[in-house]
């Protein structure tokens, strides 16, 4: 890790400040020492008045499908006239793709006044609130939230970055969790079966907070229902209560229609601009996850109304 800027006065020395963090997204840890901690993360949040305890969320996690879900369930919920903060990683280009508000990335600007407040913020903390150097991750949570904070976003849609009950952004308030998908990946760090990162996956379940469960290997969809009991959490799955109605990817259209059905809603004339039918079953999660904030969330409720929603959904094909 290389030193950190002592000032930031450009978007330049913005990134050296970021990049000189350690990375977790490239670099795993190993040995005993585990930097995962979820009383960092709340300590860090304090420092900038704790807006994830003010803004609702819509938390996200999986093996695949995660990214792609949070963008379709952002962009659903900014066609219902919704203010939205979206915070995904890892980026592709651009360290501002992690955090948009109504989609669109913060400016150079923005992000050299929140690293500067954030610079500051952390070098005026004692050593009983901060153990050590935050890495890359957090401070990009950080900087997330900061900005949905400045932005006065309506709700946060938050992507997990790795497993989900020690992740970062776990310290949310959802209105909603969302689990796409469950396999084996980052074994060295979630574990070695199905059932070990499906209870990583699950901890992101909150008392009374509903589910939304994608197509779980029958292991991982046990682990889910068992956690989501234990806190009293309803779960709709897809295939169950919820139904995804679509034609084959035969030949190449330019979009793919589907329907969604849920209990009392159908949502007809869905269109999603990828192939595949993994997609569509990405965007009926999105759906029902905006559904279930709508139910959550009295003041959203132009969420639920919107019936039809017969306008594409857009999401990034490069996101899995």
């Amino acid at each position: 890790m290389s030193s950190l800027p002592s000032r930031i006065t450009s978007y330049e020395d913005a990134l050296r400040w970021l990049y000189a963090r350690i990375d977790y997204e490239r670099e795993r840890p190993v040995g005993q020492n585990n930097p995962f901690r979820l009383d960092r993360i709340r300590s860090l949040l304090s420092l900038i008045g704790s807006p994830h305890l003010r803004i609702p969320a819509i938390h996200i996690a999986g093996t695949k499908g995660k990214g792609s879900t949070a963008a379709m369930t952002d962009s659903l919920l900014q066609e219902s006239g919704i203010r939205t903060g979206l915070f995904t990683s890892p980026h592709l280009e651009r360290f501002e793709e992690r955090m948009r508000v109504n989609g669109r990335m913060p400016s150079p600007e923005q992000v050299v006044s929140l690293v500067t407040d954030l610079n500051q913020l952390l070098q005026s903390a004692g050593p009983e609130l901060i153990d050590r150097t935050p890495t890359f991750f957090e401070v990009s949570t950080l900087l997330a939230w900061m900005h949905f904070d400045r932005q006065q976003v309506d709700i946060v849609v938050l992507e997990t970055g790795l497993g989900g009950r020690l992740d970062c952004t776990n310290v949310c308030c959802p209105v909603v969790t969302v689990i796409t998908s469950i396999g084996l990946d980052h074994t060295h760090i979630l574990g070695s079966t199905i059932q070990a990162i499906a209870a990583e996956k699950a901890g992101i379940i909150k008392d009374d907070v509903p589910v939304i469960a994608g197509n779980l290997p029958r292991p991982a969809l046990e682990v889910v229902t068992q956690t989501a009991a234990r806190h009293r959490a309803p779960v709709m799955r897809l295939g169950e209560e919820i139904l995804l109605e679509g034609p084959s990817d035969r030949g190449a259209p330019s979009s793919y229609d589907f329907t969604v059905q849920m209990a009392d809603h159908r949502f007809t004339d869905l269109s999603i601009p990828l192939a595949g039918r993994h997609q569509r079953e990405n965007a009926a999660l999105a759906v029902a996850a905006v559904v279930e904030a709508a139910n959550r969330i009295a003041s959203h409720t132009s969420i639920a109304s919107h019936t039809s929603m017969d306008s594409r959904l857009s999401t990034t094909p490069d996101i899995t």
